[in-house]
């Protein structure tokens, strides 16, 4: 009987060792299957509350264009004056500004061009060139500006952007012109979209809604008021003589969550139409 009590003595430790080991492979195995679940679970949690967050901004960013345009109609926009604005929770900076005030890519007299190339850094020989190849770009002929460049030019350079030859769809589109030129984005210009449209026809811009960089350079060029239309100074009334707008939505939620919208916007007979409507999908910190 003392032999066995010894054997039992001896075995045991063994036995409790492997029911040791066995359990920590079974707590192990659970763990791998509910630390998923819960990141999952905290995934979706946040993935609801981004979408919430998202609804909230853009309805708070329609309300703000609803106000905006109002506030045109009754020329009481303050055209390039930004305002401050609370719609529930969100808070809502917004500017409305006159798209007249814009060099119009597609209408620009070569006088103009020059003007808005030279107002943003370029030296006059390279903001002569910058006209003619945008001359170039947007014409549908092949013949080569003094210093343009046709199709026949780019395909020469292995260029990776071809001309349009035709108007342009959009002031984004500039980006490819200078890219053909070899500007870069980050240089001289990086700021040229903020001064061009697509949308007024004008070969001019309004001198009193352009940038002051802009109209610093314009001199004698820019568009005056035609006749028949309001001027601000003599009717008080804020509008752009083409009845074309930009809007300029900012909207933050107390979190830091955020979005920003841009529309340019045409008054015309029987209501408003909407030109363009930008959206970047990008939303700033949060707390989380």
């Amino acid at each position: 009987m003392p032999l066995l009590k010894d054997a039992f003595r001896r075995h045991r430790p063994a036995e409790e060792g492997m029911a040791l080991i066995m359990t920590l492979w079974v707590l192990t195995a659970l763990a791998a299957m509910v630390v998923p679940l819960a990141v999952g679970a905290r995934q979706d949690g946040l993935r609801s509350l981004r979408a919430i967050e998202d609804v909230t901004l853009r309805a708070a960013i329609d309300a703000a264009f609803a106000r905006a345009l109002a506030e045109i109609a009754a020329g009481e926009a303050g055209l390039g004056r930004e305002r401050e604005w609370r719609f529930g929770e969100v808070e809502l900076r917004y500017l409305v500004g006159g798209e007249s005030g814009r060099v119009d890519l597609n209408a620009a007299s070569p006088e103009t061009l020059e003007a808005l190339f030279a107002a943003h850094g370029f030296a006059g020989a390279e903001a002569a060139a910058l006209r003619d190849r945008l001359l170039d770009w947007r014409d549908r002929d092949d013949l080569r500006r003094l210093r343009g460049a046709e199709r026949a030019d780019y395909e020469a350079a292995a260029a990776t952007e071809m001309p349009g030859d035709g108007p342009l769809r959009h002031p984004g589109e500039l980006r490819r012109v200078l890219a053909g030129a070899g500007i870069a984005e980050a240089g001289p210009g990086s700021r040229l979209e903020e001064d061009v449209t697509v949308w007024t026809g004008a070969t001019a811009p309004v001198p009193r809604l352009a940038s002051p960089r802009l109209r610093a350079r314009l001199g004698g060029l820019g568009a005056t008021v035609p006749e028949g239309e309001e001027d601000p100074s003599i009717t008080g009334r804020d509008l752009d003589p083409g009845g074309v707008y930009r809007i300029d939505i900012r909207a933050r939620l107390p979190n830091g969550a955020a979005r920003r919208t841009m529309a340019v916007v045409a008054q015309r007979e029987g209501g408003w139409r909407t030109l363009e409507w930008m959206t970047p999908l990008v939303l700033e910190e949060r707390d989380e």
